[in-house]
């Protein structure tokens, strides 16, 4: 059982209650410390608060500049799906039309080995020597510039599977083992695309060896051969082009087309810069450029003239990103040669407050002077 002492001292004293008297002095003496410790967590959950809206804003920017990573102002339009068309270098690309036919598409070699009992059957051992070049029928003609690659089977690597994984490792070859479903098994040998980069495979076996011998094409090219390595043909504007690849980058400045199939008629295609797409991309980045400037505007205000000041005034480190925010659109930009360019050449304004605008005329004009 508690006593109140105090209070059983003054029952025949002054009548005051003393217990009352002693929590009002501590209470006294210790409210201002509570209030100036309550502030502080009061200020400090705030400036928390603010670094999180402003990681936030930021975090905005990221994925503005993540998501038109690659885009591009240029509209590439194609009505056939036998080619499509993509910008692959913004600097080089400029309007075209043009009618496009595909005769035939850009093919790689198919060798086959046949009559393997498993993947895991030796193969003997020795080298086989791969040449790069044109197979005329049984004629080969060597790749000018083009080096040749051997492969060493010993007995650490003498079964099928070994051979196609270091066939694999050669540039310009690719090899699988394949089950053909009748109880045999297949080594598939590819090239490159084009016809300038079949394969010629020349084996040379170990003394006492046998069975290497069935992978050599070198004068048997015609019945190991199951497709032939051609390039791809193509008519652009009544020119007729050849090409060893299906993806071209050369044929006009700027694009990258893709043959996907040959063609019954002419297909249309065209690249033109689309201002109606360019305005809205930088009018994209005008709103998350002023979304973040405002916030870090708001937070670090210095409370001057009798204005409230931000819960982050004076930050350091926010006022060393609003510096950098500046700077994105003060500086010039990269990516032009050696001409410097500038994001109000576009039309982009500053306003007084630091934030920017751009009015759609505006760009559109800037846009046509470009």
């Amino acid at each position: 059982m508690s006593v109140d002492y105090l209070s059983a001292l003054n029952n025949q004293g002054s009548g005051l209650n003393i217990t009352q008297i002693v929590d009002s002095l501590v209470q006294a003496e210790t409210a201002p410390l509570t209030s100036q410790i309550d502030k502080k967590i009061q200020k400090k959950n705030q400036q928390i608060s603010g670094y999180g809206l402003v990681a936030a804003e930021l975090g905005k920017m990221k994925d503005y500049a993540a998501s038109i990573k690659g885009s591009t102002a240029f509209s590439v339009s194609s009505d056939s799906s036998a080619v499509s068309v993509s910008v692959s270098d913004q600097s080089q690309a400029t309007d075209f039309n043009a009618n496009l036919s595909i005769s035939a598409l850009a093919s790689a070699q198919t060798l086959e080995f046949t009559g393997f009992t498993s993947k895991t059957e030796t193969i003997g051992t020795g080298t086989i020597n791969i040449e790069y070049g044109k197979w005329d029928s049984d004629n080969f003609s060597p790749k000018s510039g083009a080096a040749s690659n051997s492969v060493t089977i010993n007995s650490s690597n003498n079964t099928l599977n070994d051979l196609a994984k270091a066939l694999n490792d050669l540039d310009g070859v690719t090899a699988t083992v394949t089950n053909k479903g009748n109880g045999t098994y297949s080594l598939i040998v590819n090239s490159a695309t084009g016809e300038d980069n079949a394969l010629k495979m020349t084996v040379n076996e170990d003394t006492g060896s046998s069975g290497l011998s069935a992978f050599d094409n070198s004068t048997t090219n015609n019945t190991k051969q199951v497709v032939a390595a051609a390039d791809a043909q193509l008519n652009i504007n009544g020119v007729q082009i050849s090409r060893s690849s299906n993806t071209i980058t050369d044929l006009i400045d700027g694009y990258e087309f893709k043959l996907n199939a040959t063609t019954s008629s002419t297909a249309s295609i065209a690249g033109r810069v689309d201002p109606d797409l360019a305005f809205k991309q930088v009018k994209d980045f005008v709103d998350v450029f002023n979304s973040a400037n405002n916030a870090i505007k708001d937070l670090t205000r210095k409370g001057l003239n009798g204005e409230e000041a931000g819960v982050l005034a004076r930050d350091s480190l926010l006022e060393g990103i609003q510096r950098e925010l500046r700077n994105m659109i003060s500086n010039g930009l990269d990516g032009y040669d050696d001409t410097t360019r500038y994001i109000s050449e576009l039309g982009v304004k500053t306003e007084r407050d630091g934030s920017i605008s751009i009015s759609e005329a505006d760009f559109k004009k800037a846009f046509e002077r470009e």
